[in-house]
């Protein structure tokens, strides 16, 4: 055969040729398939409620498979992939990445394998000797993925294993193939740890089983999916919009472009491997990608159809103690990461600084210029993916210490109530409050709040009355009271026979204290019933009270928004007076008296700029703020804003004051749950 026959034999076809538009053909058709199969699996996917059975464990197995292109352990191949198919031809480029799809889908099969050996104890959901023969997997394919970067840049004259038989040049001819394909079989490890929660599921059943081939093939199954939507990817990108023929002129650049993302993938696998996935949550880079990818939102949506537990958080309590392989500090794995994301740009430059100073001293100039320029801009690059790294883990350090502080549980502090032996309704009543801290000693040193050291809030178990009182009322606090924890408080009690929930609210050393108990008066009554009164315009002692919220419907554990506009003779009453320091203050309570919140209204000009809250909510809102100290006159709307915990009915009392007189208010709502069904702690002020 001529020489330019025989190249022209083994010229890839490209599109405007006959071959190549049947190529074309075929692509698209592939496409398609996997298209429909992937559309398919999704919707299997999010019809699952429950663990499945029998066969169902097979399209289950594929269905999750195939949701895992969202997760760190999936979507990072698809930055493989894709550059390794492109510019090489449609045939090739679809051989390439059915070669590197292969190799992962068989090494994560070898799991299944392992999963069945190891048996249901050994397994663990992820346990130890999995986890540790994972993490060396990680470390040998981050190694592998670095060597194939560096041949690929030319900083390694690496040869990959070729057969040397009867066929020489079919062999030469698939080399890449043959690279990809074990590529394909090192880079298959990222995806056994899988923040899912059907992988933990999946091979937990494996393991029960004990069946190796069994197992084999489900996990097999497991990775086909998962690796349907990276070849998808794989053969959009080889019918990329400027064609192929394009991306051949430019082969060179993608194969420089590929061994430099394969640097940053191999660096990274190396780290994850030798720190652990623990380092993974340290480095904050974890939680970086989940602002973006919303993976804990993703897989808490899984995990809830499967009806099982999350599969992991991403906390600091969970980092405490721990290291990576061979005891290895997390923090050093984000100078290790550094290290190997950046040293490959000054060998480069140190490669080129060696060149130039072989060339004749007259040629040495413009090079030696050109390299100088390549080492600073190598030294910016330097500091910022320095900077990148080190910066997000103090992001995340810093943001999990602040949150851990902020759910870090206040003490258990103790109230006891001592009532007269016959509580009577109708006259005065005194009710000894006695805080206690978690030892049962005396509660000292209570700091004032709203001008009042100790506030008591009585509410009536049909939700008709409010009491708001203080020891105060009685007279002055004496050092006794103090530091005995024993207060007094009087109030008078409207009906007998009822139960009464007797709420008290105080600070101690910036703790915010809220702990409640019933009583009940003595004698007979009907059983109490709640009148459900959904109004939102009411009179109350002469003032005409509107009462808006937004959003609606409410919802627990999200920041609902309170507007009230008050009149008083069809006029606009704008001269109100802080009460106790406030505008307004607000006993929220549960129809079932199991809740309590005790909060302030505010008057503030960004009630705009909240969630949920519309333009027109938003007029009328003045000057102010929660912690801010009330304006001596204002009026007529006064906002509040409250979380609350639990879905149910709610009565919201508020109790304002005008012209020295308190006006107590009341509207009912109905919280509806919330995204998670429950909710975070209630504002307690």
């Amino acid at each position: 055969m001529e020489p330019e026959t025989a190249m022209q034999a083994h010229t890839p076809s490209v599109p405007g040729t006959q071959g190549g538009k049947r190529l074309k053909v075929v692509l698209v058709s592939i496409l398609f398939i996997l298209l429909t199969a992937i559309v398919l699996g999704l919707v299997a996917a999010f019809s699952f409620s429950g663990s499945p059975v029998g066969l169902g464990w097979f399209v289950f197995s594929f269905a999750m498979g195939l949701t895992m292109i969202v997760l760190p352990c999936t979507l990072p191949l698809a930055f493989v992939i894709v550059p390794l198919s492109m510019g090489k031809g449609a045939m090739r480029g679809l051989l390439i990445a059915l070669a590197f799809s292969v190799g992962v889908a068989i090494t994560l099969s070898f799991y299944g394998v392992l999963a069945a050996l190891l048996g249901e104890v050994a397994i663990g959901g992820l346990g130890a000797p999995l986890e540790v023969v994972k993490n060396w997997l990680y470390v040998a394919a981050g190694l592998f993925a670095i060597v194939f970067a560096l041949g690929e840049l030319g900083f390694l004259k690496v040869r990959m294993p070729s057969y040397s038989g009867s066929a020489p040049m079919f062999i030469q001819k698939q080399q890449e193939v043959i690279k990809a394909f074990l590529l394909g079989l090192f880079m298959g490890n990222i995806g056994v740890g899988c923040p899912h929660p059907a992988t933990p599921l999946i091979l937990t059943r494996i393991a029960a089983s004990g069946d190796v081939f069994y197992g084999w093939l489900l996990f097999l199954v497991n990775a086909i999916g998962r690796v349907m939507p990276l070849m998808f990817l794989a053969l959009l990108g080889i019918l990329g919009v400027n064609g192929i023929s394009f991306l051949l002129k430019h082969k060179e650049k993608i194969t420089r472009a590929t061994g430099w993302m394969m640097v940053g993938v191999g660096g990274f696998l190396f780290t994850l491997g030798f720190f652990t996935h623990d380092w993974w949550v340290y480095s904050g880079q974890h939680s970086l990608f989940e602002l973006f990818t919303q993976e804990e939102r993703f897989t808490g949506l899984i995990a809830g159809r499967l009806q099982i537990g999350a599969p992991h958080t991403h906390g600091l309590e969970e980092l405490m103690g721990h290291t990576g392989l061979l005891g290895a500090p997390l923090w050093l794995g984000n100078w290790v990461l550094i290290f190997l994301w950046t040293a490959p740009l000054w060998f480069t430059w140190w490669k080129e600084r060696q060149r130039i100073h072989a060339l004749p001293e007259a040629e040495q100039k413009q090079p030696h210029e050109m390299n100088r320029l390549r080492a600073l801009f190598f030294g910016a690059l330097t500091v910022v993916i320095a900077g990148g790294v080190l910066w997000t883990s103090h992001w995340f350090l810093q943001h999990k210490t602040l949150e851990m502080e902020m759910m870090e549980e206040p003490p258990a502090f103790q109230l006891e109530i001592t009532a007269p032996s016959v509580l009577e309704a109708g006259r005065p009543q005194d009710l000894i409050i006695e805080l206690k801290d978690e030892k049962g000693k005396p509660l000292t040193d209570l700091e004032f709040s709203h001008e009042r050291l100790v506030h008591v809030v009585i509410i009536s178990e049909d939700l008709e009355t409010l009491g708001h009182v203080h020891a105060e009322d009685i007279g002055p606090i004496t050092d006794e009271m103090k530091a005995a924890g024993r207060y007094t408080v009087r109030y008078t009690f409207p009906q007998q026979g009822r139960e009464y929930l007797v709420a008290v609210d105080t600070i101690h050393e910036g703790h915010e204290v809220a702990l409640y108990q019933r009583v009940k008066t003595a004698g007979t009554s009907s059983v109490p019933v709640i009148t459900k009164d959904f109004s939102r315009t009411k009179t109350f002692d002469g003032y005409t009270t509107s009462f808006e919220y937004e959003p609606s419907p409410l919802k627990s554990g999200e920041e609902a928004h309170f507007r009230y506009r008050f009149e008083k003779g069809g006029a606009p009453v704008d001269d109100f007076e802080p009460y106790l320091a406030a505008t307004t203050h607000l006993s929220i309570v549960s129809a079932d008296l199991g809740t309590f919140i005790h909060t302030h209204g505010d008057i503030t000009p960004e009630i705009s700029a909240l969630p949920g809250v519309s333009e027109a909510f938003a007029s009328g809102a003045h000057e102010g703020g929660d912690n801010a100290a009330p304006p001596a006159q204002f009026g007529p709307y006064v906002t509040a804003h409250v979380v609350f915990p639990h879905p149910g009915l709610y009565k919201i009392f508020s109790q304002v004051q005008h012209q020295g007189k308190v006006i107590v208010t009341s509207f009912m709502v109905v919280v509806e749950p919330g995204e998670d069904g429950v909710a975070a702690a209630p504002h307690m002020h």
